[in-house]
């Protein structure tokens, strides 16, 4: 079975920018050593009053891939909200 541990920091930037990380790891039992990291980073700008821009990078790193793929995936995201 996999163990989740996962703890979020947020931090507010003045009044309006919040930053939020969010790391996440996941140890193989049976396998010594492998383990899955994943981590959610994003910054977040309110743009009027029920509307936001997000700005978030996410990394999943695996210790021992299948052949053929890289150890790291990054992705950048770029997300228009709305609160109701």
């Amino acid at each position: 079975m996999m163990e989740n541990r996962a703890r979020q920091v947020g931090v507010y930037l003045g009044i309006l920018y919040r930053l939020l990380g969010i790391p996440v790891v996941f140890p193989s039992i049976g396998q010594g050593g492998e383990y899955t990291f994943r981590n959610e980073a994003a910054l977040t700008a309110p743009l009027g009053v029920r509307w936001s821009l997000k700005l978030a990078n996410i990394i999943d790193y695996n210790s021992n891939p299948q052949p053929g793929f890289d150890r790291a995936d990054v992705q950048y995201l770029l997300t228009l909200g709305f609160n109701f």
